[in-house]
């Protein structure tokens, strides 16, 4: 396993790398693309156009955001043995991630309610979509919490088995994953099976991520991953299933999506970027958490008024609500820290 660490005046600097900075700001801009064009392909009636056909394969390709977003967590938390101690590990990722989250779902909870109020419907199905896990696409947080649950004692284990065992594991674990999701029907985002499943890319994410660096061929990989999602929109063009795209909790499972998925991890963990993207890659979880009420506010404001086809318009969408929830993270982590520092010269004075 590689040092990612270097020691300056005495004291440890965490290096950052690039190629996994930059995979989480392309599963962060495919997340958005998968939505916007979504909506989109919703709308042509004409199943047999190219533009159908086109988005069907976004929608294909771009399936490999959500497995690559939950193995980067899980190659960076499971390879830390400092986040077995359950105190430290629990309280970091309050402080850090599920406090933040708090804040930002009460934001919009309150912005949709405020809507509803204002156009005089239900106040229900916003709370109903928060107790079910599934708010404003905000489903993959709830799950991801349920795996943060299991990291310090996935970590024990993992350091009391050989890692031969634990690579067997993790593989068996995935392939089981694949058969439960496409197997079972989930209504909640954080219901066990959903947590048990994604927790299969989670341990293969840390297992590349400890096992399969610096091999040298990420092109290979990268030529296997269109492979797959190629195999997987050929099924879907000659057979008319769309299984893929209905469900987001088995969507991510399909056999090849899941192979492709793994095959971008594998090549990105081969590549070696001199750019920094430290500052963007911070800021995609927040990017996340925002961008869907703006692509609603986008999609609600233009409506029919733009008379471009659907290609061009979900990548115009695309791009500027990626841009506009950067701008919004930017803004809300100013406001964060301000905050933070505040409470904490509070601390020292009392």
């Amino acid at each position: 396993m590689k040092n990612n660490s270097v020691r300056k005046s005495g004291k440890i600097t965490k290096v950052r790398e690039n190629n996994y900075d930059l995979l989480r700001i392309i599963s962060t801009f495919a997340v958005i693309l998968i939505h916007v064009n979504a909506f989109y392909v919703s709308k042509i009636t004409d199943f047999n156009s190219s533009l159908y056909w086109i988005g069907s394969a976004i929608n294909i390709v771009t399936r490999f955001s959500v497995p690559c977003f939950v193995m980067l967590s899980g190659a960076f938390l499971l390879s830390n043995p400092k986040n077995k101690d359950y105190k430290t590990f629990y309280k970091k990722t309050f402080s850090k991630i599920f406090l933040p989250f708090i804040v930002i779902s009460i934001l919009l909870f309150l912005f949709s309610e405020g809507s509803r109020i204002i156009s005089h419907a239900s106040l229900w199905p916003p709370l109903e979509k928060i107790l079910i896990g599934d708010y404003y696409n905000l489903w993959f947080m709830f799950m991801l919490f349920g795996l943060y649950i299991f990291v310090p004692i996935i970590i024990r284990v993992k350091e009391s088995v050989t890692n031969k065992s634990y690579c067997i594991a993790a593989v068996i674990w995935l392939i089981f994953s694949i058969i439960n999701q496409l197997t079972t029907a989930y209504k909640l985002s954080y219901a066990f099976g959903v947590v048990f499943s994604y927790m299969g890319y989670f341990i293969v994410g840390n297992v590349i991520y400890e096992n399969l660096r610096g091999k040298k061929n990420a092109i290979v990989f990268f030529i296997l991953s269109m492979a797959c999602f190629s195999v997987t929109f050929i099924y879907r063009y000659f057979t008319g299933s769309s299984y893929y795209s209905y469900s987001k909790y088995a969507s991510f499972f399909v056999p090849f999506v899941a192979l492709g998925s793994l095959c971008i991890f594998i090549a990105f963990s081969n590549i070696k970027i001199n750019r920094s993207f430290a500052k963007l890659s911070s800021r995609t979880f927040y990017i996340y958490m925002f961008h869907t009420v703006i692509y609603y506010a986008i999609l609600n404001l233009i409506k029919d008024r733009i008379p471009l086809n659907s290609l061009i318009m979900t990548l115009l969408v695309t791009v500027v609500t990626f841009l506009l929830a950067w701008f919004a993270s930017v803004i809300f982590m100013k406001i964060w820290s301000f905050c933070e520092n505040k409470i904490k010269d509070r601390g020292r004075t009392d």
